[in-house]
Parts: structure tokens; sequence; C-alpha cells
């Protein structure tokens, strides 16, 4: 071969090289133009997950808030449980008293009425024998007016409680 076949040659590889190489360069830039399209993809990305991130982190801190209003809120049905607790103490107290005046009460209700009953059957002689002379009285009392009237009827007669009621002088 000569050496202007073999120049020619090398001359149409460096061609082919050179054909290669710009079309691996070409293809090499768009591959760097998907590269950088997909890295600005990829920071787009990162800046909507950053911003839901920081509304997370807003959301998280007002449930934080909330939290400790709830725990707020809990601290204070607890306080108030507890003077519940001691009200109840003292009303129970106050309630059992209570039992105990009624309980001395009625049993003191019970032996009044036991003594009355007593008294009322011991005395019902005595009350029967004093009342009876008095309603005999009242009795020969009432005839007596009568008679006295039919004996002497135009005369005046002294004014009685029954003769108020009689209509009569």
């Amino acid at each position: 071969m000569e050496t202007n076949e073999i120049l020619q040659q090398i001359l149409d590889n460096q061609v082919e090289t050179n054909k290669k190489i710009e079309a691996l360069e070409a293809n090499m830039e768009g591959r760097f133009a998907q590269v950088e399209e997909r890295f600005v993809q990829i920071e787009e990305r990162f800046e909507q997950v950053e911003e839901r991130f920081a509304q997370m982190e807003k959301r998280l801190g007002q449930m934080e808030e909330r939290i400790v209003q709830i725990e707020k809120r809990i601290v204070q049905m607890e306080k108030r449980i507890v003077q519940m607790e001691e009200r109840f103490v003292l009303v129970d107290g106050r309630l059992d008293k209570v039992e105990e005046k009624i309980e001395l009460l009625t049993s003191q209700t019970t032996q009044a009425y036991h003594d009355l009953v007593e008294i009322i059957t011991n005395q019902k002689e005595d009350i029967t024998q004093n009342f009876t002379p008095l309603v005999e009285t009242a009795f020969w009392a009432d005839k007596t007016l009568h008679l006295e009237k039919e004996i002497y009827p135009g005369a005046s007669v002294r004014k009685t409680p029954n003769s108020e009621h009689e209509g009569k002088p």
C-alpha cells in the first residue's frame, strides 16, 4: 500500500472519527440538556417538598399550641374535679350530721309520743272523773233555766251563754 493510500485511509478514518465525535458530542449535549432539565425538575420538586414541609411544620406548631390549650383545660378540669370532691366530702359530712339529727328527732318524737300515750292512758280515768261532774252540772243548770222560764214566763232571766244562742233574753 502506498503512502497516499495509507494517508487517505487515515484521513478517512479521521473524518469518520470526527463525525463520531461530533455525533457523541451532540448526543452528550442532548443528554446534558436532559440532565439539566431533570435537575430543574428535581429542584422544583425539592422546592415543593420544602414548601410542603414548611406547611407541615406550621400545622405541627398549631397542633402543639392546641395540645397545650387542651392540657391547660385538662388541668382546669382536674382542679374542678378536686374542688367538687372536696365539696362532696363537705356535703357528705353535713348529710351525716343531718341524718344524725333526724335520727335524734325521730327518737325524741317517738319517745314523746309514747310518753303522751302513757300520760293520756294514765290520766284518762282522772279526766273522765273530772269531766263527768261538769257535764252533769251544765245539764242541771240548763234544766233549771228552762224550769224557771216555765214557772216565771214574764220574768227576766239571767243571761247565760246558752240563752244568747237561743235568741232569747
